[in-house]
Protein backbone atom coordinates (compact mmCIF):
# COMPACT_ATOMS: atom_id res chain seq x y z
CA UNK A 1 0.00 0.00 0.00
CA UNK A 2 2.84 2.37 0.88
CA UNK A 3 4.47 1.82 -2.51
CA UNK A 4 1.20 2.45 -4.36
CA UNK A 5 0.68 5.66 -2.37
CA UNK A 6 4.21 6.85 -3.16
CA UNK A 7 4.03 6.04 -6.85
CA UNK A 8 0.66 7.81 -7.02
CA UNK A 9 2.14 10.94 -5.44
CA UNK A 10 5.11 10.94 -7.77
CA UNK A 11 2.84 10.58 -10.79
CA UNK A 12 0.63 13.37 -9.39
CA UNK A 13 3.69 15.59 -9.07
CA UNK A 14 4.83 14.89 -12.60
CA UNK A 15 1.32 15.58 -13.88
CA UNK A 16 1.00 18.76 -11.85
CA UNK A 17 4.35 20.16 -12.87
CA UNK A 18 3.19 21.73 -16.11
CA UNK A 19 -0.12 22.89 -14.62
CA UNK A 20 1.62 24.60 -11.73
CA UNK A 21 4.15 26.16 -14.05
CA UNK A 22 1.44 28.07 -15.88
CA UNK A 23 -0.98 28.67 -13.02
CA UNK A 24 -1.65 32.32 -12.39
CA UNK A 25 -2.92 33.21 -8.97
CA UNK A 26 -3.49 36.76 -7.83
CA UNK A 27 -2.85 35.73 -4.23
CA UNK A 28 0.54 34.10 -4.81
CA UNK A 29 3.30 35.74 -2.80
CA UNK A 30 6.06 36.88 -5.17
CA UNK A 31 9.56 35.57 -4.44
CA UNK A 32 8.17 32.78 -2.24
CA UNK A 33 9.10 29.86 -4.48
CA UNK A 34 10.61 27.12 -2.32
CA UNK A 35 14.35 26.62 -2.72
CA UNK A 36 14.37 23.28 -0.92
CA UNK A 37 12.98 21.78 2.25
CA UNK A 38 14.19 22.61 5.72
CA UNK A 39 17.97 22.92 5.44
CA UNK A 40 18.37 20.94 2.20
CA UNK A 41 18.45 23.01 -0.99
CA UNK A 42 17.28 21.74 -4.37
CA UNK A 43 20.10 20.02 -6.25
CA UNK A 44 21.99 18.95 -3.11
CA UNK A 45 23.89 15.73 -3.76
CA UNK A 46 22.81 12.82 -1.56
CA UNK A 47 26.45 11.98 -0.80
CA UNK A 48 26.71 15.17 1.28
CA UNK A 49 23.89 14.09 3.62
CA UNK A 50 24.97 11.26 5.90
CA UNK A 51 21.71 11.44 7.89
CA UNK A 52 19.68 10.10 4.97
CA UNK A 53 18.54 6.47 4.87
CA UNK A 54 17.70 4.87 1.53
CA UNK A 55 14.00 3.94 1.28
CA UNK A 56 13.79 2.56 -2.26
CA UNK A 57 13.83 3.28 -5.97
CA UNK A 58 10.74 3.82 -8.01
CA UNK A 59 10.73 3.52 -11.76
CA UNK A 60 8.00 5.80 -12.99
CA UNK A 61 6.64 5.60 -16.53
CA UNK A 62 7.12 9.24 -17.34
CA UNK A 63 6.29 10.15 -20.92
CA UNK A 64 6.16 8.15 -24.09
CA UNK A 65 7.14 4.98 -22.26
CA UNK A 66 10.39 6.39 -20.89
CA UNK A 67 11.29 5.44 -17.34
CA UNK A 68 12.27 8.00 -14.76
CA UNK A 69 14.24 6.52 -11.85
CA UNK A 70 13.60 8.28 -8.58
CA UNK A 71 15.41 7.34 -5.38
CA UNK A 72 13.68 7.98 -2.08
CA UNK A 73 15.26 8.61 1.30
CA UNK A 74 14.13 9.28 4.84
CA UNK A 75 16.12 11.37 7.26
CA UNK A 76 17.31 9.82 10.52
CA UNK A 77 15.58 11.48 13.46
CA UNK A 78 13.59 13.82 11.18
CA UNK A 79 11.21 16.16 12.98
CA UNK A 80 7.81 14.77 11.98
CA UNK A 81 6.02 18.05 12.43
CA UNK A 82 5.16 21.13 10.38
CA UNK A 83 4.04 24.03 12.52
CA UNK A 84 1.79 22.49 15.16
CA UNK A 85 0.75 19.57 12.92
CA UNK A 86 2.18 16.09 13.19
CA UNK A 87 3.06 14.26 10.00
CA UNK A 88 3.32 10.52 9.38
CA UNK A 89 6.47 10.62 7.30
CA UNK A 90 8.73 12.73 5.12
CA UNK A 91 10.23 11.29 1.96
CA UNK A 92 13.05 13.05 0.13
CA UNK A 93 13.14 12.32 -3.61
CA UNK A 94 16.33 12.31 -5.68
CA UNK A 95 17.10 11.82 -9.35
CA UNK A 96 20.70 11.09 -10.30
CA UNK A 97 21.64 11.77 -6.67
CA UNK A 98 20.24 15.34 -6.75
CA UNK A 99 17.47 16.45 -4.38
CA UNK A 100 14.36 17.72 -6.12
CA UNK A 101 11.19 16.87 -4.22
CA UNK A 102 9.78 16.17 -0.79
CA UNK A 103 6.61 14.15 -0.12
CA UNK A 104 5.00 14.59 3.28
CA UNK A 105 2.44 12.09 4.54
CA UNK A 106 -0.36 13.60 6.64
CA UNK A 107 -2.89 11.75 8.76
CA UNK A 108 -6.11 13.44 9.82
CA UNK A 109 -8.12 16.41 8.57
CA UNK A 110 -7.03 18.64 11.47
CA UNK A 111 -3.32 18.13 10.76
CA UNK A 112 -3.98 18.64 7.05
CA UNK A 113 -5.70 21.98 7.67
CA UNK A 114 -2.97 23.20 10.01
CA UNK A 115 -0.35 22.47 7.34
CA UNK A 116 -2.49 24.04 4.61
CA UNK A 117 -2.72 27.23 6.71
CA UNK A 118 1.09 27.18 7.12
CA UNK A 119 1.52 26.88 3.35
CA UNK A 120 -0.90 29.74 2.74
CA UNK A 121 1.06 31.94 5.15
CA UNK A 122 4.24 31.18 3.27
CA UNK A 123 3.05 31.01 -0.35
CA UNK A 124 -0.32 32.80 -0.46
CA UNK A 125 -3.81 31.48 -1.01
CA UNK A 126 -4.07 28.13 -2.76
CA UNK A 127 -6.03 27.39 -5.90
CA UNK A 128 -8.54 24.55 -5.72
CA UNK A 129 -8.71 23.14 -9.25
CA UNK A 130 -11.45 20.57 -8.60
CA UNK A 131 -14.44 21.34 -6.43
CA UNK A 132 -15.12 17.62 -6.10
CA UNK A 133 -11.66 16.85 -4.66
CA UNK A 134 -9.72 18.06 -1.65
CA UNK A 135 -6.80 19.26 -3.77
CA UNK A 136 -4.97 22.59 -3.54
CA UNK A 137 -2.18 23.95 -5.73
CA UNK A 138 0.17 26.86 -5.47
CA UNK A 139 2.29 27.93 -8.42
CA UNK A 140 5.99 27.16 -8.32
CA UNK A 141 6.00 23.65 -6.91
CA UNK A 142 3.62 23.16 -3.97
CA UNK A 143 0.51 20.96 -3.88
CA UNK A 144 -1.69 19.33 -1.23
CA UNK A 145 -4.25 16.57 -1.52
CA UNK A 146 -6.53 14.87 1.01
CA UNK A 147 -8.55 11.66 0.77
CA UNK A 148 -11.44 11.88 3.23
CA UNK A 149 -12.29 8.19 2.91
CA UNK A 150 -8.79 7.19 4.02
CA UNK A 151 -8.29 10.08 6.42
CA UNK A 152 -4.90 10.73 4.81
CA UNK A 153 -3.32 13.46 2.78
CA UNK A 154 -0.06 14.71 1.40
CA UNK A 155 1.98 17.81 0.85
CA UNK A 156 4.32 17.81 -2.12
CA UNK A 157 7.01 20.44 -2.56
CA UNK A 158 9.25 20.18 -5.59
CA UNK A 159 11.79 22.00 -7.68
CA UNK A 160 10.52 23.02 -11.07
CA UNK A 161 14.06 22.80 -12.41
CA UNK A 162 14.22 19.17 -11.18
CA UNK A 163 11.25 18.20 -13.34
CA UNK A 164 12.35 20.38 -16.27
CA UNK A 165 15.59 18.38 -16.35
CA UNK A 166 13.72 15.07 -16.10
CA UNK A 167 11.39 16.26 -18.86
CA UNK A 168 14.34 17.03 -21.17
CA UNK A 169 15.97 13.72 -20.36
CA UNK A 170 12.87 11.61 -20.92
CA UNK A 171 11.38 13.53 -23.83
CA UNK A 172 10.44 11.44 -26.82
CA UNK A 173 10.19 13.27 -30.10
CA UNK A 174 7.12 11.97 -31.85
CA UNK A 175 7.40 12.34 -35.61
CA UNK A 176 4.69 14.38 -37.25
CA UNK A 177 2.37 12.34 -39.38
CA UNK A 178 2.24 13.31 -43.03
CA UNK A 179 -0.93 13.93 -44.93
Amino acid sequence: MKKIWLVGLIILTIGLWSNLTFAELNNYKPESEPDGFRDIKWGTDISTLPSMVYDGRFNVDYKGGNICKLDCYRRKEDKLQIGEAKVEGILYVYHKNKFGEVLIEIKGWENFNIIKAEMEKKFGKAWRPYESKETWWWPRGVAMEYNKALGRGSLTIFSQKFYEEIDKETRVDIPEEGF
